[in-house]
Protein backbone atom coordinates (compact mmCIF):
# COMPACT_ATOMS: atom_id res chain seq x y z
CA UNK A 1 0.00 0.00 0.00
CA UNK A 2 3.18 2.29 1.02
CA UNK A 3 4.46 2.07 -2.40
CA UNK A 4 1.32 2.87 -4.19
CA UNK A 5 0.79 6.06 -2.47
CA UNK A 6 4.48 7.32 -3.27
CA UNK A 7 3.60 6.03 -7.07
CA UNK A 8 0.56 8.58 -6.71
CA UNK A 9 2.47 11.08 -5.14
CA UNK A 10 5.28 10.99 -7.79
CA UNK A 11 2.53 11.10 -10.58
CA UNK A 12 1.26 14.37 -8.69
CA UNK A 13 4.80 15.87 -8.84
CA UNK A 14 5.32 15.02 -12.27
CA UNK A 15 2.33 16.89 -13.20
CA UNK A 16 3.74 20.21 -12.83
CA UNK A 17 6.54 20.23 -14.76
CA UNK A 18 5.11 17.95 -17.76
CA UNK A 19 2.03 18.18 -19.75
CA UNK A 20 -0.75 15.88 -18.76
CA UNK A 21 -1.16 14.12 -22.57
CA UNK A 22 2.54 13.09 -22.11
CA UNK A 23 1.71 11.36 -18.62
CA UNK A 24 -0.65 9.96 -20.31
CA UNK A 25 1.18 8.77 -23.56
CA UNK A 26 3.32 7.00 -21.09
CA UNK A 27 0.94 5.16 -19.30
CA UNK A 28 -0.57 4.12 -22.03
CA UNK A 29 2.78 3.03 -23.46
CA UNK A 30 3.52 0.99 -20.05
CA UNK A 31 0.41 -0.84 -20.12
CA UNK A 32 0.23 -1.74 -23.51
CA UNK A 33 3.98 -2.89 -22.95
CA UNK A 34 2.71 -5.12 -20.22
CA UNK A 35 -0.35 -6.35 -22.42
CA UNK A 36 2.49 -7.54 -25.43
CA UNK A 37 5.23 -9.11 -22.94
CA UNK A 38 2.03 -11.28 -21.10
CA UNK A 39 0.55 -12.25 -24.71
CA UNK A 40 4.26 -13.06 -25.52
CA UNK A 41 4.69 -15.32 -22.17
CA UNK A 42 1.65 -16.94 -23.57
CA UNK A 43 2.18 -17.57 -27.14
CA UNK A 44 5.85 -19.04 -25.45
CA UNK A 45 3.68 -21.73 -22.78
CA UNK A 46 1.75 -22.19 -26.03
CA UNK A 47 4.26 -23.33 -28.33
CA UNK A 48 6.02 -25.53 -25.43
CA UNK A 49 3.34 -27.74 -24.39
CA UNK A 50 2.82 -28.42 -28.28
Amino acid sequence: KRSLKNRVYVKEENMSFSSTDDLLRQENNNTNNNITESLILAQDKRWRRA
